[in-house]
Order: structure tokens, then sequence, then C-alpha cells
């Protein structure tokens, strides 16, 4: 069974707002942290409006990607090569799958030019690709990049779902979260126009 990160997160998401002794929060980050012989104070900085917080936790868990500060703070090493490559991530709906899965049904299509993914095997898709070279990665166009993947013209609506999705640039191939651009969250929805 596969279940993709993008149908299981609203269903997580649900799970802790409703979960008595979870505080979840978005748009925090973690700033800094000290450790005493009872626990831990973390410092959070609210994004939007740059306020800091203090607040008070048994333990501290570093599950923040492969920049985490968590880890950085505490002193522990990566191995191997970093920024393996970037990329470009695009959510998006489509029914076009006559088009999409033109190569027959798979849950993952690769070519030179990156990655789709069939997120619910319908029509929510992500596509993962390489920025253009020299282009400056939070001014690129979702719609011109999903026309040029694709091979042909299309018109692209944008969506806005429940929960917001990203379109995020990854300094290296196992990296997210935190290394996500700060871009207006958005997921678009392509049909293709009619061929001349």
């Amino acid at each position: 069974m596969r279940v993709s990160q993008v149908m299981i997160e609203p269903v997580l998401q649900t799970a802790i707002l409703n979960h008595p002794l979870v505080d979840a929060r978005w748009g925090v980050a973690f700033e800094d942290f000290q450790q005493d012989a009872d626990g831990v104070t973390a410092t959070l900085r609210t994004v939007e409006t740059g306020v800091t917080e203090q607040v008070r936790c048994d333990f501290l868990a570093g599950c923040d990607g492969g920049s985490s500060i968590v880890r950085d703070k505490l002193g522990i090493g990566l191995e191997g090569r970093a920024a393996v490559a970037h990329r470009y991530m695009i959510h998006f709906r489509s029914d076009a799958r006559d088009i999409l899965q033109a190569f027959g049904i798979a849950w993952h299509y690769q070519t030179a030019r990156g990655t789709l993914i069939a997120q619910d095997d319908k029509d929510t898709w992500t596509l993962q690709t390489r920025p253009p070279p020299g282009v400056d990665v939070p001014n690129l166009d979702p719609d011109a990049v999903l026309e040029t993947w694709v091979g042909r013209p299309s018109r692209v609506r944008s969506w806005s779902p429940i929960r917001g999705s990203r379109i995020s640039c990854w300094p290296n191939a196992i990296k997210a979260g935190a290394s996500s651009w700060p871009v207006t969250p958005r997921i678009n929805t392509y049909r293709p126009a009619a061929m001349a």
C-alpha cells in the first residue's frame, strides 16, 4: 500500500490539532535551546512577526530535516556531499492523465527534465525538476515550468487548498522543510490547451 505525503499530511494535521497533549504551531521557527538537569528551554520565533518566545519541555527532538538547526546547535555533523542537486517542486491538480500518463500508469515518471509523481492516482501531482541555471528561483513561473516539462502549451489555474502546499527549492536531494523558499503557497490545476 502506498500513502503519499500529500495525502497523509492533512490526516496527521487533523489528529495533531485534536490531540489534547499536543501544542501544534505553523509559521514558527526554532531558534535555539538551553538544556539543564530538568529539561529544555527552546526559543521559538514567529516567522511573520519576528516575535520570539521561550517554551519549556522535557525533551527536544530534531526532526527538522537535513538542514536541522537542532542538530547543528548540538554540534552533530553530517557525512557525505552537500548540495547534490537543486530541485524545484510544484504541487498541482490535473485530470489530463492521457498526457501526464502517456507511457502508462505509474507512481513516478522519471525523465531527463525531472520526476512527476502521481500522488493519488487520480488528479493530484507533484513535479520535481531542476531550476534553469542562473534563474532566481522565487521568480520562476510554475505555469511555464509545467509547460516546459509537459512539452506542450497549457492552461494553469490557481487552486487554494485547505492546507497550503508550497513551491520549493531543495538545496540537495534530501532536504525539505526549512529549506523551502519563502513563496506564496499555491497548488495549480493543469489543463492542456487546445493544440493548433
